[in-house]
């Protein structure tokens, strides 16, 4: 919808005017949480709020505001340039730049890495995410990083600005024409006065925490890059509670519309408020421990009675995906404004620095390798987060989490349509509860590509199997998002290829697809056609890329295609079907080596299920063919390449599919024992 676009501008766009709710990126606790999780979980459920001329004036009014302010405000916060000996890349410069949108990202030569707008109490929470590129610079403790600030404050009255640094650090400058030497309070008069300040550090204990009458600097006073106006000094109060006082009332405006709108019943808005309050405290005590736990009571919305009117998608949505993301906007809140140091070496380290090649050295379509010996899309993906969250790493989590809650919502698509809401609800608490007890919980917001990758995938299955029939336009949109599945992890080929076997409606069990005449008629091959070409033309657009660098027309040239593939050139026949087996029992019981782990018995027993409806075999060949054929086309990849390191990674795309099979084939189960006379859910 338009105006949904409108209102994602408004509320990302970078405020001229520094306060809560500024528009990225988004540093602070308060705005990470509201713009980064709960507007898009708004979008998702209640887009029909921008059909009210209340929501489409609160987007108007909030862009109306930041479009004014960046026409006649001075920026506000501080100038500030970090710098190292030598430049960290041979095709970079000494003058760092950090993921921060409103300084100069685009310039090879900065005048602002940043805009200093908030104190860095400690050494993450300074915008100084380069320090994981390596180089000559090196990291801390060994990095050594000259900062100077440059800015201006506009003192109403007369006061103290003191700039509190590691104990026995020096700090260099000039206030107005005097000049300071060390960290000492220093007293100014009321008006404008021009800041300049230099100071080095290293080793570990980073600090530059600036004062007024010892309260925060930058919501104490005015602070602006150049010299303030006086349409500056007369604004910046009423421009700032504004900015943040529309952005919060859209917010609260949306969800109160739609809580009208879905009007839950007291028991189920009881669940919804209390199941995410636990969730979001576990999240906050610790999402690797208390967490993992917290999602196993998502199990328990099967037995809250939810009203008719949401049983379908967005009522699951309510159930359990709104808990889940409660957990993750718990366990950002430490991790908001604050960057992470990475592991050099590591296969979510080479992500990110291929990120900032791309985004800050300009490297748009070469994205730091000519042939992508690390998956592809990704690093792109990486880039978008950081300039939406800063030098943090929180807008991975999210992403995670949001990708994670969309398989499940197919699950519960799935299963309600094969059976009951309850059996849909239960399917999508499972999903998500194989993930968080499984081996795989770790790779969570750990900047690797396999979750993006079925995200793409399992949205592009909503897309098809939310619709009795399929259109045109669902089809293509289908296709781009198979597209950049594929384009995110290319093992997932053969898998994505499969989405057309979700054409195949859901009365066409596993068992019927031996006989196409009976249900052939059913499938819009219209809708497979433009799938397959939407495909095609984007494997041609890779090629094409990878030609353009070596001179080589080709999907797999540069990737680790040979190194991982699953049958060397030296094995004799017995050995290549044992390296298949071994490589797809890897991703079947989520373990490598492969072996039974009961918590992933719900992926073993979903697989089992498909390979044995596919098969025709008695009791199990009645569950849906397509969901069928798109889970076994989920192995097909481990049978040319056998991935390697981080446990669980290659089993998540396959753990949805699974799960809903798995929980499909149980509904059957229970449906063939009940009595006769007991009605079945419609």
């Amino acid at each position: 919808m338009p105006w949904l676009a409108v209102a994602a501008v408004a509320l990302l766009w970078p405020a001229r005017a520094i306060g809560p709710l500024d528009g990225i990126p988004l540093d602070s606790r308060a705005e990470a949480v509201a713009v980064g999780l709960v507007f898009p979980t708004l979008a998702w459920l209640f887009p029909q709020f921008f059909l009210s001329w209340t929501g489409r004036g609160l987007a108007l009014a909030l862009l109306s505001i930041k479009l004014a302010g960046a026409l006649v405000l001075t920026p506000e916060g501080w100038c500030e340039r970090l710098m190292t000996p030598v430049p960290i890349a041979p095709d970079a410069n000494q003058i760092q730049l950090a993921w921060d949108a409103r300084a100069d990202w685009r310039s090879a030569v900065p005048r602002c890495s940043a805009i200093l707008a908030r104190p860095y109490p400690d050494l993450r929470s300074f915008p100084a995410w380069f320090l994981n590129v390596p180089g000559p610079a090196g990291r801390p403790p060994g990095a050594v990083v000259a900062m100077t600030v440059e800015g201006y404050v506009a003192a109403p009255a007369a006061g103290t600005l003191s700039v509190a640094v590691p104990p026995g650090q020096k700090m260099f400058g000039a206030i107005d024409e005097a000049a300071i030497e060390d960290a000492r309070p220093v007293a100014l008069a009321s008006g404008i006065h021009h800041v300049r300040l230099w100071t080095v550090f290293s080793g570990e204990r980073w600090q530059f925490v600036p004062a007024w009458n010892d309260s925060n600097l930058f919501s104490s006073v005015l602070t602006t890059v150049d010299s303030p106006r006086q349409i500056d000094r007369i604004l910046w109060r009423p421009v700032r509670a504004l900015t943040a006082t529309l952005a919060m009332v859209l917010l609260i405006v949306w969800i109160a519309a739609a809580a009208v709108w879905f009007a839950p019943g007291a028991l189920t808005a009881a669940w919804i408020g209390a199941s995410s309050a636990i969730a979001f405290l576990a999240g906050a005590a610790g999402v690797h421990s208390a967490g993992r736990f917290a999602v196993l009571m998502l199990l328990a919305a099967v037995l809250v009675p939810v009203p008719a009117r949401l049983r379908h998608a967005r009522g699951a949505v309510l159930l359990v995906g709104v808990p889940w993301l409660a957990l993750f906007a718990g366990s950002s809140l430490a991790d908001v404004g604050r960057m992470t140091l990475f592991t050099p070496g590591d296969d979510f380290w080479f992500f990110q620095r291929f990120a900032y090649r791309i985004y800050m050295q300009g490297y748009w379509l070469e994205g730091g390798q000519w042939t992508f010996w690390f998956q592809p899309l990704y690093r792109w993906i990486i880039g978008a987060s950081h300039i939406a969250f800063g030098d943090s790493s929180v807008g991975e989590w999210y992403l995670d989490a949001a990708c994670l809650l969309v398989g499940a919502q197919f699950a519960f698509v799935v299963c309600h349509r094969v059976a009951t809401f309850q059996w849909g609800i239960a399917a999508s608490a499972l999903t998500l509860a194989t993930v968080a007890v499984g081996p795989a919980w770790w790779i969570v917001g750990r900047d690797l590509s396999e979750i993006t990758a079925a995200g793409f995938a399992y949205t592009a299955a909503l897309l098809l199997v939310t619709a009795r029939r399929p259109g045109i336009w669902r089809a293509g949109a289908a296709g781009i998002l198979a597209v950049l599945c594929f384009y995110t992890r290319l093992n997932h080929l053969p898998w994505v290829c499969a989405l057309v076997a979700l054409l195949v409606p859901f009365d066409v069990t596993a068992g019927a697809l031996w006989r196409p005449r009976a249900w052939l008629s059913k499938v819009s091959l219209a809708s497979g056609a433009v799938i397959v070409a939407v495909l095609g033309a984007g494997l041609a657009l890779f090629a094409w890329r990878t030609w353009y660098y070596t001179g080589v027309f080709s999907l797999f040239h540069g990737t680790q295609r040979q190194l991982v593939a699953t049958i060397l050139p030296t094995d004799t026949p017995a050995q290549a079907i044992r390296h298949m087996v071994e490589s797809v029992m890897m991703l079947v019981t989520v373990q490598d080596p492969a072996r039974f782990d009961p918590r992933a018995i719900l992926v073993v027993g979903g697989v089992l299920v498909a390979v044995l409806a596919l098969l025709g075999v008695p009791w199990f060949r009645d569950v849906p063919g397509g969901p069928a054929l798109f889970c076994a086309a989920g192995l097909a990849g481990a049978l040319v390449g056998r991935g390697t390191a981080y446990v669980g990674r290659f089993s998540i795309h396959l753990m949805p599919v699974a799960v809903a099979l798995a929980a499909c084939f149980f509904a059957r189960l229970v449906e063939r024992f009940r009595p006769r006379d007991t009605i079945r859910e419609a």
